[in-house]
């Protein structure tokens, strides 16, 4: 069962919280015994006094460091106070449980080739004996493989226009495995003894020439497009990713024409700029949040592009609820070189103070996260996506109750992770994000301060999510299916651990409902456009109802396993289900925001755990407002 933490306030202030009687209990060790080590664990005192009064306190002491040690006492704090207070699960449910309104956007880079080459009837010319093939130029695939393609056997009678259909296959290929400046061609000759020479020009970048722009220097942009100019052989993949690395700048978007270059075997690129604002706000609010925190948040997001060199981004997010907790995180990405690498530096300032049925116990917390990473992009087009990461964290939590420190944790970690998405044949797309995890610090398994009994800060951390769109091929409703989960190769603090319950979690339930070392989360959801189509404006974004608004009904799924389990601590496993509606309006003009908002109703089901607050479904509304 999950962490009660509906107890009435009287009950939480009938005794000290158990941080508070270990300091009591070490203070008195170290004034009757100056000479003892109370450090932790260690149990061996020397005395130099027999006084009856000595004797009792030691016994007690020794009996209260004995519950502590076996659990007991922290068994009581973990009841107390449940995950959704915990030190850290804040931070990560802040950046957990934000909305998602609509799948993320495909992205489709805007190429064009013109292209001089013209089709000929079959039949066209004269026909002579042809009895041998001979293809030159090409480098990327052998004479094998391009001879399949023109293969004519011991020979064959054919015609001007029949050559010229395979030379036009030997281009198709080349385009079809992504060269697609690459053209094969027939140069004047003779013919002799029946052998015929096809050239192939496998295609060069000539010039590039950028216009349109007006804030952002043309010196910056060729820059940018290095990759192109560069690649020996021009190949879509390049492009695609150069071009879609571009279009991520904020206040730029571009498109390309490649048309026949003035160097022989060469094509120049054309690349249109249109410029827009260079920075993004958005506000958002919700009531996704935890009764002990606030569950209506406030929050706001900025970004600005280009602030101090081109393509560098700068971008913070506040949010504030209607109870004592408050969150900032100012983010830094800056561009390494033009071929996807990029660092970023990040950090993250929260704090909270529980309120509710646990305001008696006058407990909060901060915490302070710095971390960077180094981001590469291995692969980039249309349809899929790979980059790498590699980064590192220095965490700092902090609680406390009745205004003594009850916990401290102080984590190191560094990280290998690698993301992103393929779209395949059947119409969906498939988002993937697994990160591992490898912390320092906080080893003694017996400080007081720790904040979570014999929990460690050097343990290997596994995560996963994977995500998938995928068409239901009716009406252009879709499913969302989704996977989250977490391993761990031991006993993990407060902040690593994997909580359930809540908006993006197990709906139905409260936020952070239950939290363990190890655990999971699995959702499917049905995305149904409204179903008839209603005229709204004359807008091609917005024309009819189904464009703005969408049904969807959802089931989730959320178990945690806890590792060496203490009195008091077990698995929960927990069920959730409900239906919603989603609004999206899109930004119809330059200078109008656009504006997404969510109403959904979730209600606990199957076997699952009961809901620690009694409730029979929990309602959830959320909207945000992007300029």
């Amino acid at each position: 069962m999950p962490f009660e933490s509906s107890m009435s306030a009287p009950q939480y202030s009938k005794s000290p919280p158990p941080q508070v009687l270990r300091s009591f209990v070490r203070s008195v060790f170290v004034r009757v015994c100056p000479r003892g080590d109370s450090q932790r664990g260690n149990m061996s005192f020397r005395w130099k006094s027999t006084g009856t009064l000595r004797r009792k306190i030691w016994v007690l002491g020794c009996g209260i460091l004995f519950a502590q040690n076996m659990g007991f006492l922290n068994t009581a704090s973990a009841q107390v106070i449940p995950p959704a207070g915990q030190p850290g699960i804040q931070e990560k449910l802040l950046r957990e449980s934000r909305p998602t309104f609509k799948p993320p956007e495909e992205q489709i880079p805007d190429i064009q080739v013109k292209d001089s080459r013209t089709i000929k009837d079959a039949g066209e010319g004269p026909s002579f004996l042809v009895r041998k093939i001979v293809i030159e130029g090409n480098t990327l695939f052998d004479d094998e493989t391009l001879g399949s393609i023109v293969d004519i056997g011991e020979g064959l009678e054919v015609t001007l226009g029949v050559l010229t259909l395979m030379v036009q296959e030997i281009t198709a290929y080349y385009t079809q495995k992504g060269y697609i400046l690459a053209r094969a061609f027939i140069p004047e000759q003779e013919v002799k003894d029946g052998v015929v020479r096809i050239q192939v020009l496998e295609g060069r970048v000539g010039e590039i020439q950028v216009m349109g722009n007006e804030r952002f220097n043309t010196e910056d942009i060729l820059d940018r497009m290095k990759p192109v100019q560069e690649e020996p052989i021009f190949q879509k993949d390049t492009i695609e990713k150069t071009l879609l690395q571009l279009n991520d700048i904020l206040g730029l978007t571009s498109k390309t024409t490649l048309k026949p270059g003035q160097k022989f075997g060469t094509s120049d690129v054309l690349l249109e700029v249109t410029e827009s604002r260079p920075y993004r706000f958005s506000f958002d609010g919700d009531n996704f949040g935890s009764r002990f925190t606030g569950e209506e948040r406030y929050g706001i997001t900025g970004i600005f592009g280009s602030t101090l060199i081109f393509g560098d981004q700068f971008s913070f997010r506040a949010v504030r609820s209607n109870e004592e907790q408050f969150f900032l995180n100012p983010t830094y990405i800056l561009p390494l070189n033009n071929y996807g690498s990029s660092l970023k530096f990040s950090y993250i300032f929260s704090e909270f103070n529980l309120g509710d049925s646990l305001a008696a116990l006058n407990s909060g917390g901060k915490a302070n996260i710095a971390s960077f990473v180094l981001n590469h992009v291995v692969h980039r087009e249309r349809t899929s996506e790979f980059q790498v990461r590699l980064g590192g964290e220095l965490r700092y939590f902090e609680n406390g109750i009745l205004g003594q420190d009850s916990s401290n944790d102080k984590i190191q970690n560094i990280y290998f992770a690698f993301s992103g998405f393929l779209a395949d044949f059947l119409d969906g797309r498939t988002f993937y994000n697994f990160h591992f995890q490898q912390g320092f610090g906080e080893t003694d398994v017996t400080d007081p301060l720790n904040s979570r009994f014999l929990g460690r800060g050097d343990v290997v951390i596994a995560k996963m999510e994977i995500q998938r769109f995928q068409s239901a091929f009716f009406l252009n409703s879709y499913f969302m299916l989704q996977g989250r989960g977490q391993w761990v190769d031991g006993r993990v603090l407060s902040p690593d651990l994997f909580p359930i319950g809540g908006y993006g979690s197990v709906r139905g339930y409260p936020l952070a409902e239950a939290a363990g070392d190890n655990g999971y989360t699995l959702t499917i959801e049905y995305v149904l456009p409204f179903p008839f189509k209603i005229p709204l404006s004359d807008k091609p974004q917005m024309r009819t109802l189904d464009q703005v608004v969408s049904l969807f009904g959802f089931l989730d799924h959320g178990e945690i396993f806890v590792e060496d389990p203490q009195p008091g601590e077990t698995d929960v496993d927990m069920d959730g289900a409900g239906v919603g509606v989603r609004v999206n309006i899109p930004q119809w003009g330059p200078n109008y925001p656009s504006m997404s908002f969510s109403f959904a109703i979730g209600f606990p089901v199957l076997d699952g755990a009961e809901p620690s607050d009694g409730s029979s479904h929990t309602i959830y509304l959320g909207g945000v407002i992007t300029y």
